[in-house]
């Protein structure tokens, strides 16, 4: 049995009328779905939780947090209490932002999409311009960079949990040859990208850094 439609929330009355079914039956299946969608550990709880909701959404008459849970999702929400209801206590930053996102990979693989392509690009962050010099959007100060940085390098660690996921970043030549602002500042990340020994004029695609033009990648 499946509940999947397009357009608007699903009726269970109505959708229960030309097969002959029970709308108890419906509404036993959906809570069974529900519960399944719960029990899966390969997602962590809060993307589990706020997906749970956005589910309910899509069928009439059930209550559901689904128009906080985007904002949440999406880093709109001004107040966490919002999704309160949703059993969702905190906004989702550092600490849980890297899970979410091995969550959103694996549910989509679930759902039937091939893959997600995640795309980086850093180059803003290698931009040292002074508070007066600087133009709409946000920059970084060095402790921020260190903190990207250190976010490449879990991303990196923690590549083998990422299902059906390619992450590109791309950044400027400035990335390897600013000794402040470049990977040079941060150690840990060079070790796992830096090519010590390499072709001249060839590039291997299969490395963890590939060289185009001016740009690395």
């Amino acid at each position: 049995m499946s509940l999947a439609y397009y357009g608007n929330p699903i009726d269970l009355t109505a959708a229960a009328e030309p097969p002959g079914l029970d709308e108890s039956v419906l509404r036993g299946y959906l809570r069974e779905t529900l519960l399944q969608l719960y029990q899966d550990y390969a997602m962590c709880q809060e993307f589990r939780l706020a997906m749970i909701q956005l589910c309910r959404a899509e069928v009439a008459g059930l209550e559901n947090s689904a128009e906080a849970v985007k904002r949440w999702l999406r880093g709109e929400l001004k107040k966490v209490s919002e999704v309160k209801s949703a059993k969702l206590f905190q906004k989702i930053g550092r600490q849980n932002a890297r899970l979410m996102l091995q969550s959103l990979a694996y549910w989509m693989r679930r759902n039937g999409v091939p893959g997600l392509v995640l795309t980086i690009d850093l180059a803003r962050c290698l931009e040292n311009v002074r508070k007066a010099d600087r133009g709409p959007g946000y920059y970084y100060s060095s402790t921020a960079l260190t903190e990207v940085y250190e976010m490449l390098r879990q991303l990196i660690d923690g590549s083998s949990s990422f299902e059906g996921m390619l992450i590109a970043i791309f950044a400027p030549a400035a990335f390897l040859s600013d000794e402040k602002r470049g990977v040079d500042r941060y150690q840990a990340l060079k070790m796992r990208i830096f090519d010590d020994i390499r072709t001249r004029g060839r590039q291997n695609v299969l490395a963890p850094l590939v060289r185009l033009g001016e740009q690395a990648i």
